[in-house]
């Protein structure tokens, strides 16, 4: 027998059963139909609550991370005289919580508390007044101060608006300004502090249509309200303070309430740390929908099976199984490749699904690269970070196995970059570093900007990064002497000889550079940065705008106090 004869006589009993059970027992299983649509219902709104606070929280702690590495924000935690800090740069870090709160409507307040607990620097959005700038007894200090993680998010009531608060508080490390390497141990200089309202899901429990004579209600452990849509909480307190001592976990829970006489459906979860979610829904609303859809069921139920059964085998193929299929393929094609292979020229929801998947998995795409541009590459000058830059010098010795690699470091300081930051301001000293680093990439080949480790090449190609500051590094491939890093050096040097145009001045400044040969001093990564970095101060006490190579023999590495004078004749 076929298979279309073995479908036709495989349905055909099915659509006898399920004329029996619609006929027979139809109110109680519309009855069951019903109540468990309105469970899914109540679990979907308590899911959709559940995602919007979790992107809100994945949001602010990704904005606070951002935010924490503010230039301004940092320049003026690094600032230790009192004095400039009020007058001078607390405008400035005003200003720039005034255009970060700007971009985020869903903040309402952005402030900078120092270590001891003094709320320094503090925008409410709208103007609104704080209350006090003592925030040493507040819960969200001491969570965040006891804490072990850099970012704690709490729930509790603002102390300056008396409303319920989303507040994040976020850990500001920074290192010693005279020794920036990456064996400096980092100090918590600040906390940011990040306050937001609950407008977001506000507006999700104002459209929810299970609402119209239910209720819904964002509360804490003790079931106190933070957000509701009922005027009748204390009768809820009961119920909902013994939802909470009981034992549960984060999923959805559904149970029957009966207040005034009348009964509800209520689910129940456990959104955050002592926040709760509860919404209920009346049954009274349920008997007027199981009369119509009984009635109209009845009179179609025989039609519609009959027609279903007939064409049931045959869209089952065409329009379902073969597209999820399709669909599937051109998922775990974009996972692997990156690449989409899909186009529907369907308008249904399986072309829908397929649009979302493609958006999400370029979204993930692009975010990743974000993600790795955020951590591999300087925000100022796009340059490789010092990051990327010792990946990239520690795989040149992994690569080599036991062997050292072929490679020269070249470790340059700008010449005259602090006279010239300090009379003309920042702005000028950070277009000057763009153009520095513009100048650089020019002076190698154009292709020659350090890649993630993950794609690294076996391509001589050389590396320019910046570590920080005004300092700058260069990693040479395929250098067997020292020949050919002297000839790189010297066309820096040369490159170095024309005065930069920064906002229609001209400014001239010179680079020390040391270099490092790894075949002569490099045992690994960590020594050839250091003896690198050793040379260029030589370079410096030699007269300044010139270059030195790294000498075992002679070269030693120069005191705190013999870089601290060296820096100030820059």
């Amino acid at each position: 027998m076929h298979l279309r004869p073995k479908i036709a006589l495989t349905i055909l009993p099915i659509i006898l059963l399920q004329i029996i059970v619609l006929l027979i027992p139809s109110f109680i299983l519309y009855q069951q139909y019903f109540g468990d649509k309105i469970k899914g219902q109540i679990n979907e709104s308590i899911m959709l609550v559940q995602n919007a606070l979790d992107a809100q929280l994945t949001s602010v702690t990704a904005n606070s991370a951002i935010f924490s590495q503010s230039v301004i924000l940092n320049r003026y935690l690094l600032t230790e005289d009192e004095s400039i800090r009020f007058n001078v740069m607390h405008k400035v870090l005003v200003k720039e919580f005034s255009s970060f709160i700007n971009a985020h409507p869903e903040y309402i307040e952005i402030s900078l508390i120092m270590p001891d607990g003094y709320e320094e620097v503090s925008l409410m959005r709208n103007g609104a007044a704080n209350v006090t700038d003592e925030e040493q007894d507040t819960d969200y200090f001491k969570n965040i101060v006891k804490s072990e993680s850099d970012v704690e998010i709490n729930t509790l009531i603002n102390p300056d608006t008396g409303k319920w608060t989303l507040i994040s508080a976020r850990k500001i490390y920074q290192r010693n300004t005279i020794e920036q390497s990456a064996t400096t141990p980092k100090k918590i200089k600040g906390y940011l502090i990040i306050k937001t309202d609950f407008s977001f899901i506000a507006s999700l429990l104002k459209n929810n249509s299970l609402l119209t004579n239910g209720f819904a209600i964002i509360h804490d452990a003790m079931g106190i309200p933070v957000l509701t849509t009922t005027e009748k909480m204390l009768q809820f307190n009961h119920q909902l303070k013994i939802f909470n001592e009981s034992e549960f976990d984060y999923k959805p829970q559904l149970s029957t309430w009966s207040i005034d006489n009348e009964s509800y459906i209520v689910g129940q979860k456990k959104v955050m740390d002592n926040l709760f979610f509860s919404i209920g829904w009346s049954k009274s609303e349920l008997n007027p929908l199981l009369k119509n859809m009984l009635y109209t069921s009845i009179q179609n139920s025989l039609l519609l099976i009959i027609c279903s059964a007939l064409i049931l085998f045959w869209i089952l193929n065409k329009q379902l199984v073969i597209p999820i299929l399709r669909l599937s393929i051109a998922a775990k094609k974009m996972g692997s490749d990156g690449i989409w292979i899909l186009e529907s020229k369907s308008n249904d929801e399986l072309n829908d699904l397929a649009a979302t998947i493609k958006k999400m998995g370029l979204s993930l795409i692009e975010q990743k690269q974000k993600v790795h541009d955020i951590a591999y590459l300087d925000s100022l000058t796009q340059l490789p970070n010092r990051r990327q830059f010792t990946d990239v010098l520690a795989h040149q010795y992994n690569d080599t196995n036991a062997e050292r690699p072929e490679i020269a470091l070249l470790f340059i300081d700008l010449d005259g970059f602090k006279d010239v930051n300090d009379k003309n301001g920042h702005g000028v000293g950070d277009s000057l570093l763009i153009s520095v680093a513009s100048r650089l990439n020019n002076v190698l080949r154009a292709e020659d900007k350090i890649d993630h480790i993950e794609s690294i090449s076996n391509s001589l190609q050389h590396h320019v990064a910046r570590l920080g500051g005004d300092e700058f590094t260069i990693i040479l491939k395929g250098i067997k002497d020292r020949n050919a890093a002297e000839h790189v050096a010297r066309r820096i040097l040369n490159a170095f000889s024309s005065p930069f145009t920064i906002a229609e001045s001209d400014f001239l400044i010179g680079s020390s550079i040391g270099i490092a040969m790894a075949s002569e001093c490099g045992e690994n990564a960590a020594e050839l940065l250091k003896n690198a970095d050793t040379a260029m101060y030589e370079a410096k006490a030699m007269g300044k705008n010139t270059y030195r190579f790294y000498n075992p023999k002679t070269s030693h590495k120069p005191t705190i106090k013999e870089k601290t004078s060296q820096s100030n004749l820059v």
